[in-house]
């Protein structure tokens, strides 16, 4: 699930108001340090056949899916938005996001 952005990237990050000059600095490379780390572990569990797997079941790739056509017409043409709409096997549709998640917390941790 890459989101393909190649621009810079922006840190707002303030340091906090006790720091001198030096610290400051410290702050800036702490700053960095850690985004060098996360965006390794990011890399781990993108690349991890378990998180491919959960990835999957959790169906996030369906959500760049448009789920509603474009305008009013469409929308009152499809019956499956309404009328034949089943809600019982919509919530009986699990998410799998709990696995995603210990998952990312393994990573992470």
């Amino acid at each position: 699930l890459e989101s393909g952005y190649e621009g810079p990237r922006h840190f707002d990050f303030k340091p906090p108001r006790t720091e001198d000059y030096d610290g400051v600095w410290a702050s800036a490379a702490g700053c960095m340090r850690n985004y060098l780390i996360l965006k390794e572990r990011a890399a781990a569990f993108r690349s991890d056949p378990e998180v491919r797997a959960a990835l999957r079941a959790s169906r996030l790739d369906e959500l760049a899916r448009p789920t509603a056509g474009d305008g009013l017409a469409e929308l009152l043409a499809d019956r499956t938005a309404y009328e034949e709409f089943d809600v019982d096997a919509a919530a009986e549709r699990g998410m799998a996001f709990e696995a995603l998640d210990q998952l990312a917390m393994d990573h992470l941790l």
